[in-house]
């Protein structure tokens, strides 16, 4: 997913002409902390402007005088959805703006690219999941998927979620359509992979994950 299919509709930047009091108003409607600011007439993004930087100033004063507290962050339109989620995280913001050459295209919502990590990491119902050791120069995703397709399970989402430099490897998180497991484990250790743990679709450790995700979509929600 690239930050240009992950544009909401739903928020419209302000410009320099507009007051405190009315970014403040746009910043209660849409339910964000930051707002993109961009030149009337020709778009050029120039900056987020954020509720703190607003909070004390005079409610008429407008954001002409304010550029020095402008932030310039923001991503290009074919950037991956890994990158928007870092941006967002690292930057501690609550919309992530995307242009091109300076022109400002649109802007993503906090809440969305986490709702789309966390399917693609799949907690939706049903499966198990599974976490596997493999050293590094022998990963072969084609060869993991074709393990697990050799049983007929089908492999929903597969991500790195630790490495071992000191061993030099990886630790894999996969998560499978199927609750019958064992054959592929066991397809797995004859290939030399270590499983390092493995977890039904009913074990409590799917269920904390299931309702971390869900704290996590509430909390970017409010």
């Amino acid at each position: 997913m690239l930050a240009i299919q992950l544009i909401s509709d739903s928020i419209q930047p302000i410009t320099v002409e507009h007051t405190v009091e009315q970014t403040l108003d746009k910043m209660h409607q849409y339910q964000v902390r930051h707002l993109p600011v961009i030149e009337k007439k020709t778009y050029r993004f120039l900056g987020l402007i954020s509720e703190e930087d607003l909070t004390g100033k005079p409610e008429q004063l407008t954001l002409d005088t304010l550029q020095e507290v402008f932030v310039l962050v923001g991503i290009a339109p074919e950037q991956h959805l890994l990158d928007i989620v870092y941006l967002l995280s690292h930057n501690e913001i609550t919309i992530l703006p995307v242009f091109n050459n300076e022109k400002y295209l649109g802007c993503i919502r906090r809440q969305d690219p986490f709702r789309l990590l966390g399917k693609s990491v799949a907690f939706e119902p049903g499966g198990s999941m599974v976490e596997i050791w493999v050293q590094t120069r022998n990963y072969s995703l084609s060869e993991i998927a074709r393990l697990a397709e050799s049983e007929n399970i089908r492999i929903t989402s597969l991500f790195i979620s630790d490495a071992d430099i000191l061993n030099d490897r990886i630790r894999i998180t996969i998560k499978m359509d199927s609750n019958q497991i064992d054959p592929v484990l066991a397809s797995f250790e004859r290939f030399g992979y270590e499983i390092a743990a493995s977890y039904p679709e009913n074990s409590d450790y799917i269920s904390l994950l299931r309702e971390r995700y869900e704290s996590l979509m509430h909390y970017l929600n409010v």
